[in-house]
């Protein structure tokens, strides 16, 4: 009877009393733990933390007209500034690989092999390289002198025909040199070549 009062009182204890919870193991926890993204700065996860305590709130309320309009204004502010910041980490990083490329090319190419194993890390690719192998192999094993004759035809039909393009004009010299001084500075030019 002992035993029977003992196992009462330590069930009643059990749900009675919260336990804490066990402790995980750290290599588990490290592994399940998302890297986070270098754009995420303070500021925007501010913003994200405002949100969700929106997103509770919306829950809770959810025919409520204030709260809903100020949770989707919020969800528009919050996208509008994580694009900003991912676009603006993008051209930062552009903007010091074009300066490493010049000044330090060990940096330079440090930084890309560190961009090649986070990509790495992200995607995953299906195929063997058997496969890409066969592919590639096959590509160059084909019998291509059928279709070559077949385009080669073609294009000589097509050079028959008299379609009138504004490109097919002589460009002449004064109409380059106007071309030319229309250009904006430290800006990349759009080349057409004449063949």
């Amino acid at each position: 009877m002992i035993k029977d009062v003992n196992t009462i009182f330590y069930e009643a204890a059990n749900l009675s009393l919260k336990q804490k919870p066990t402790k995980k193991s750290t290599s588990k926890l490290k592994q399940n733990v998302k890297k986070k993204p270098n754009w995420l700065d303070a500021s925007l996860s501010k913003l994200k933390n405002n949100l969700n305590d929106k997103e509770k709130l919306l829950q809770k309320y959810p025919f409520d007209p204030v709260i809903r309009s100020s949770f989707f204004s919020l969800l528009k502010h919050y996208r509008k500034t994580r694009k900003k910041k991912i676009r603006d980490f993008r051209q930062d990083l552009i903007d010091k690989l074009d300066n490493l490329k010049d000044e330090n090319p060990n940096q330079y190419w440090a930084m890309l092999h560190e961009l090649s194993d986070t990509n790495r890390e992200n995607t995953t690719s299906d195929v063997s390289t058997d496969a890409w192998f066969s592919y590639f192999k096959n590509l160059n094993e084909k019998d291509t002198n059928a279709s070559c004759d077949y385009l080669k035809d073609k294009l000589k039909d097509m050079e028959r025909e008299k379609i009138f393009t504004e490109l097919d004009n002589w460009i002449s010299k004064a109409e380059i040199e106007k071309a030319i001084s229309t250009l904006k500075n430290k800006k990349k030019p759009v080349v057409l070549t004449q063949f």
